[in-house]
């Protein structure tokens, strides 16, 4: 069955997910192949490795579905800034969009995944990007004006700069597997813990408490015996005694 438009797209998909798994992945399967075509949805076997660990267990349609809700979010920002047109919810999303647009999200989304980048990062910090530009605008950047060289250096150095990736949250409303409850040590699990890890080097870069940084993990997606075991029992015990209302700011100075 070949699937024209948004709205027979939108509808072969919903129906689906009213009917389970199997019935979603040849959905997702049919429809990716009429929106994008083959070639670019084979890209996707590569690139999905690489994506940012909040993405891990999502499929290709679901995570350019969550980059749609992101540039919605982030456009609609930029617009009211400009005092331009705003679009709307169904703009971007691979259910709704134009064939053209739909095209062009998956494919930014394919950009962002072989970074390895947060895609509420990369959208907050490529709309602040095009806010700096003092030109007359009369529409919003399209999702391919978002990923050439020069916003993609802007946003990257942001990313690896401790004071900017410090502000992203990690593991809030992620998929129940990153839970403690639900470890196995999968590459996406093991791909998450490592940005605790990370998030604790950006707390000593920042000149803040690496176990104030650490508290917000012992115990929902580290067993405190494993927090012990990566980082030793001092640090841990210290992230346990820690609350928020410690400290004004919650993750104050050393």
């Amino acid at each position: 069955m070949h699937v024209y438009g948004n709205t027979a797209r939108a509808t072969r998909i919903l129906k689906a997910r009213a009917m389970g798994a199997s019935a979603v992945a040849a959905a997702e399967h049919e429809v990716t192949i009429t929106l994008v075509g083959p070639v670019v949805m084979a890209h996707d076997v590569s690139v999905r490795r690489d994506c940012y660990p909040q993405y891990g267990y999502m499929t290709p349609f679901e995570a350019t579905e969550e980059l749609a809700r992101q540039l919605q979010q982030g456009v609609a920002w930029f617009a009211t800034n400009e005092g331009i047109k705003s679009p709307t919810k169904a703009t971007y999303s691979p259910l709704y969009a134009t064939p053209t647009m739909g095209f062009d999200v998956w494919r930014l989304r394919q950009v962002l995944d072989e970074l390895g980048v947060s895609y509420w990062f990369f959208v907050q910090h490529a709309m602040q990007f095009w806010a700096q530009k003092k030109v007359a605008r009369k529409r919003v950047p399209r999702p391919m004006q978002l990923c050439t060289p020069t916003v993609i250096d802007f946003v990257m150095t942001r990313w690896t700069d401790p004071q900017f990736r410090f502000a992203t949250p990690i593991f809030d409303d992620w998929d129940q597997r990153f839970k403690v409850e639900r470890y196995v040590g999968d590459l996406v699990q093991t791909a998450a813990r490592k940005l605790i890890d990370q998030r604790l080097d950006d707390a000593i870069a920042l000149g803040y408490n690496p176990a104030h940084a650490l508290a917000p993990f012992v115990g929902k997606v580290l067993t405190k015996a494993e927090a012990i075991h990566r980082y030793g029992e001092s640090l841990v015990e210290e992230a346990a005694a820690y609350t928020p209302a410690d400290e004004v700011g919650d993750l104050g100075p050393v």
